[in-house]
């Protein structure tokens, strides 16, 4: 019987796949329908990185070059980056890693690599857990004093593209009910599309219908997933409710990426990790819903506002 449960775990573990290096994450196509998106921007590629979680290793041995060629190769119209790409754990003793955060993660090579993301029309960050356990403040200064600017942290900013305008909104993640949001989200004029932008998903359920479509991180979809095991992290409920893929709350949807890196454990099985080439159209009558959807997106409970296939690795 021990012998069956083991050859069954490494069946599973050699389909599912391990993985450790942020460079082999999948990239996936995904096209969401939003009522008030513009025309003008129905063909705009968004590319959204979660999760990073570089560790020094990771621009030593080529990780890192290696993933930024891929993202560069995306020929994306925006980047965004959805928060922690360093590695910081929850237990740090007397700040030694926060201290010593040159050894696992060299923040000059970091912002190096922001610098070298490529988007016609702008790389936009938002920070993470991991950021704030360094110290949010100081890695927003670090970055910015290395040449990378656009944290969105708290700000509403404009983008415009083809004569038309949509938002991006990053709001305080210490003030995420209803009500801060609507106050937050006052800035944003009239009825102009807004995505939302926050590292964790789960305040989710307090989403105003102001805002059509808002993207996470965070969850790592578990990072590690066994049969008779789910998830390294003690924070269950994030797997259960909003692990991974498309989400819809009243009019509202919630896109969480399972992300490229791994923290903790510097392992991921059943949980692949990814890059998503986001694509958002106004409105449409076609409907199209596949099997592929219902298994990766079965917690989406309007299925023609999704398709969804992965690229080919270049």
């Amino acid at each position: 019987m021990f012998n069956f449960i083991m050859a069954f775990i490494s069946f599973f573990i050699l389909r599912s796949g391990v993985h450790s290096d942020p460079d082999s994450a999948e990239m996936r196509r995904v096209s969401v329908e939003l009522d008030r998106w513009h025309s003008e921007h129905r063909d705009l590629k968004f590319l959204i990185i979660s999760d990073l979680h570089f560790r020094r290793e990771n621009f030593q041995n080529g990780s890192a070059e290696r993933l930024l060629n891929r993202i560069n190769s995306a020929d994306a119209d925006i980047i965004i980056l959805l928060g922690d790409y360093i590695y910081l754990p929850k237990l740090d003793p007397g700040g030694r890693w926060r201290t010593q955060a040159g050894e696992n993660t060299s923040l000059k090579e970091l912002a190096l690599f922001f610098r070298r993301l490529k988007a016609r029309h702008g790389v936009y960050a938002i920070c993470g857990n991991h950021e704030e356990r360094f110290g949010k403040t100081m890695f927003i200064q670090q970055m910015e004093r290395s040449g990378f600017p656009k944290f969105l942290d708290g700000k509403i900013v404009p983008v415009q593209v083809n004569g038309k305008t949509f938002y991006l909104a990053s709001p305080d993640p210490e003030q995420l009910s209803y009500r801060q949001l609507q106050s937050f989200l006052r800035a944003v004029p009239g009825d102009a599309p807004v995505i939302l932008l926050c590292h964790s998903p789960v305040w989710f359920p307090e989403i105003p219908e102001r805002v059509e479509l808002a993207l996470a991180g965070h969850t790592h979809s578990g990072q590690i997933n066994m049969p008779f095991f789910h998830g390294i992290s003690g924070e269950k409920p994030y797997y259960q409710l909003y692990q991974h893929g498309l989400f819809r709350h009243r009019r509202s949807r919630l896109l969480v990426s399972s992300g490229a890196g791994n923290s903790n454990v510097n392992l991921r099985i059943g949980a692949a990790p990814e890059l998503l080439l986001l694509n958002l159209k106004g409105k449409s009558k076609k409907c199209a819903s596949t099997e592929f959807e219902r298994m990766l997106y079965s917690n989406c409970d309007e299925l023609t506002q999704l398709t969804c296939d992965i690229m080919a690795r270049k």
